[in-house]
């Protein structure tokens, strides 16, 4: 067998995963038109940001729009720019937000999870126990009825769970790791901001009250 077949189970899980939920996200985005309020206002306002190109102000029929954060406006543009102006593109940054956050969750499941109470802790009950978690748990995400709703809608809320996913995952790090690294304090500063520009001050709030929270349980003293 060429060694290029010889990937890891957890490439192989990763890309049986992306088949599977990419499918159940993408299967009929163009069958329904853009008529939810929010999901209008998105796709409306980055196609005007397309014609226009002016990508620093966000105008919806013309008029200013100030009362959200542009990043959803963006990722929509960009995705016009690649695909053409349509329903199916206008949605497509949500529905790969939705992956990137079941994928997300897959694979710090697939380290981090715990064995059940009274398993033997040999080295492969452990990997087979945290397979099981990840992938159940990534499916069952992925295939929630709210991310079915919001990850298949030009609205800024699948972007959002990634990003604060993301961040959380990131502020764990900064509180369990052994040894004082940059890169997750980078990263929960990063998608923090990334939130922020999705959905404003929630995508700020959420993530930091989220890890100063678990720092203050992690050092409780007497846990």
């Amino acid at each position: 067998m060429p060694n290029t077949l010889k990937l890891a189970p957890h490439y192989w899980a990763w890309l049986l995963l992306s088949l599977l939920l990419g499918t159940s996200l993408l299967s009929g985005l163009q069958a329904r038109p853009l008529y939810k309020v929010q999901e209008v206002r998105v796709a409306e306002t980055a196609r005007e940001m397309l014609l226009s190109g002016d990508y620093a102000i966000p105008r919806l029929n013309g008029e200013l729009r100030l009362q959200k954060p542009p990043l959803p406006y963006w990722l929509s543009a960009a995705s016009y720019q690649l695909f053409g102006v349509s329903a199916w593109a206008a949605r497509l940054p949500s529905v790969l937000a939705s992956l990137l956050t079941a994928l997300l969750l897959f694979e710090w499941l697939r380290r981090n999870a715990a064995l059940p109470s009274g398993t033997v802790n040999d080295a492969k009950t452990q990997a087979r126990s945290h397979y099981a978690a990840a992938i159940n748990s990534a499916l069952v995400l992925a295939t929630s009825f709210l991310a079915l709703r919001y990850g298949r809608s030009a609205e800024a809320d699948a972007g959002l769970m990634l990003w604060i996913s993301a961040a959380c995952l990131c502020g764990y790090q900064v509180v369990t790791q052994n040894q004082v690294k940059p890169w997750p304090a980078l990263g929960l500063a990063l998608f923090s901001g990334l939130a922020f520009l999705s959905k404003g001050p929630a995508g700020l709030a959420i993530p930091l009250l989220v890890t100063a929270g678990f720092a203050v349980l992690e050092h409780k003293p007497g846990a």
